[in-house]
């Protein structure tokens, strides 16, 4: 078989389809308002939750944002994870390795706390990290507000994710 009949029926055209992508901009709508439909998922007020974000935002910083809000860096961390924000545990990849260790059984709490600078408060952060999701309501909630690398905004299947997180079939 030659390239001719390969090619035969084949049609070429000069218009190509119009392949425009149509831009949604839905930046307009005030952030409290936003964050008032998850309130409840929220560990702070929708009005606190705000002041969080537009200063983290400006700022980059954790601390700064829970001080123009008048709440704890925990709490803060906390809104932020629930709403996309990596990068916010104060454990080590090892370290976090470990917690995941623990939590599934494998290992005693004492191989956590034994590691210098690790102490019970951010233990008890970085569970709550381990063990809660991002909630994916907020996270679309926050876009336009939180841009790379503030929010991981690719959408990975949970299985290809490499973090770590329990599930069932972790204490089985």
């Amino acid at each position: 078989m030659g390239l001719a009949e390969i090619a035969e029926g084949m049609e070429f055209t000069t218009q190509q389809q119009n392949r425009d992508v149509h831009p949604i901009d839905d930046t307009t709508t005030d952030l409290s308002a936003r964050l008032q439909d998850h309130r409840e998922a929220l560990p702070c007020s929708p009005d606190t939750a705000t002041a969080v974000i537009e200063e983290y935002t400006r700022e980059m910083a954790v601390a700064p944002a829970a001080e123009a809000a008048d709440i704890s860096s925990i709490t803060a961390i906390k809104l932020l994870y629930r709403c996309g924000v990596t990068g916010l545990s104060p454990l080590s990849e090892p370290d976090q390795q470990t917690l995941t260790e623990w939590l599934c059984g494998a290992r005693p709490r004492s191989d956590i706390l034994n590691h210098p600078g690790i102490d019970e408060q951010d233990l008890a952060l970085a569970t709550y990290l381990e063990t809660h999701q991002v909630i994916p309501e907020l996270k679309a909630a926050l876009r336009g507000h939180l841009k790379p690398p503030q929010q991981d905004i690719t959408e990975q299947n949970p299985s290809e994710s490499s973090t770590t997180h329990l599930t069932d079939s972790n204490f089985r």
